[in-house]
């Protein structure tokens, strides 16, 4: 059995899936570390918060490819760092550096890879 927020995250990616459009989708999230994930296409902006982490990106693309380019700030002095990681169509993942201590703003530019459609998720731990 999956969280709320993990059914939600679950039903949400069905719905594209079957209708297919890319809306956002912002799960709920706990103070714990549990991820916001946002699936998102071409040119869409995001702004998720955890709580102690924040992060801000724009979702890229090519003819062929799909990426992500922002940045990723600690906001609390809690001892977690956080940390954005993007699943592409193909299967690949990739994560960006940790943004630790409190106030560390770390930027990042995912690698391009082939699709529309890019699944990222905000994290801290």
């Amino acid at each position: 059995m999956y969280p709320a927020s993990k059914n939600l995250w679950l039903a949400a990616s069905l719905a594209v899936m079957t209708i297919g459009t890319t809306p956002a989708l912002a799960s709920t999230t706990s103070d714990a570390g549990d991820p916001v994930s946002i699936m998102a296409s071409c040119g869409a902006v995001k702004n998720p918060d955890l709580g102690g982490a924040k992060a801000s990106w724009t979702v890229r693309c090519n003819s062929t490819q799909i990426w992500i380019e922002g940045w990723v700030k600690d906001t609390r002095s809690d001892g977690m760092c956080g940390w954005v990681t993007a699943n592409y169509p193909d299967g690949s993942t990739w994560t960006s550096n940790k943004a630790c201590p409190e106030g560390n703003k770390d930027t990042f530019s995912s690698p391009p890879r082939d699709g529309r459609i890019i699944d990222a998720y905000l994290q801290k731990g």
